[in-house]
């Protein structure tokens, strides 16, 4: 877990040079789920809650739902019910309805 979050740490910063919205997105997402494995949850969260940002800027509604999915589990993890609930509605929305964003 640690050389993971070593390369995507890496990754994060080439991306960022590079303004790769969507590669930046999935770098912080696969962070947030090697953070939320190593039991840091609410770092997982902020990592999640920028990767949510970026693939609706690029339009990646796909990792948009994937993003919200790991959330809730961060959030579950947290005991905090009500926003991992938030997190799976929003994402069956998205998955429902093409022009919710």
């Amino acid at each position: 877990l640690e050389t993971a979050k070593t390369f995507y740490e890496q990754a994060l910063a080439i991306y960022a040079d590079v303004y790769e919205a969507r590669d930046e997105a999935i770098a912080l997402n696969n962070l947030g789920v090697v953070l939320w494995q190593q039991g840091q949850h609410r770092t997982a969260l902020e990592k999640y809650e920028r990767s949510l940002l970026l693939r609706r800027i690029a339009g990646d509604r796909a990792g948009a739902i994937t993003t919200l999915g790991n959330m809730a589990l961060a959030y579950d993890s947290l005991n905090e019910a009500e926003n991992a609930k938030k997190c799976r509605d929003e994402a069956e929305r998205m998955k429902k309805d093409p022009e919710f964003e």
